[in-house]
């Protein structure tokens, strides 16, 4: 297999990605259900997407991670994935 340089998307940016982007939820919406601001929110999916555009554009390998800073909303991505499945 190919060794491919990763692009690492944090669980907030993978989860405000996935709302907005996915769901086409509002990042007002977004922000409320992981109870953070639609500023802070904006900021994540902003770093989110520039991460996956370095990915795409430069053949890298997008690497989800499974750490967050703030465990609040670590607890509320975790149960939104278990529950997604």
């Amino acid at each position: 297999m190919i060794d491919l340089k990763e692009s690492v998307l944090n669980l907030s940016e993978f989860e405000s990605i996935r709302l907005v982007d996915l769901n086409d939820i509002t990042q007002k919406e977004a922000g409320k259900q992981m109870q953070i601001s639609q500023s802070t929110l904006s900021r994540i999916l902003k770093s989110g997407r520039k991460k996956i555009a370095d990915a795409i554009i430069n053949s890298k390998a997008i690497k989800i991670e499974r750490y967050e800073t703030n465990t609040k909303n670590l607890e509320i991505i975790e149960n939104k994935l278990d529950h997604s499945n």
